[in-house]
């Protein structure tokens, strides 16, 4: 149950991180900031969704029945 609800998130979050993308004009031009700097705002959600994904399976490994059963 577990994997398949950490399998969803991941699923999930992956557009939420393109959902940024196309916007990009009109954020360059409300916050007057260059192409580099709106790039940041997709390379900062890839880096949290790689952490937060390997955070959460080892939460979820430590927490199952059978991690426990292993020591």
């Amino acid at each position: 149950m577990a994997f398949a609800a950490i399998s969803s998130f991941v699923f999930l979050s992956n557009f939420s991180v393109a959902s940024v993308t196309p916007g990009f004009e009109q954020i360059i031009e409300t916050f007057d900031i260059t192409v580099t700097q709106a790039g940041y705002l997709i390379t900062v959600q890839i880096l949290v969704l790689g952490l937060g994904v390997s955070e959460l399976l080892s939460l979820s490994r430590s927490n199952s029945g059978r991690a426990n059963d292993r020591t």
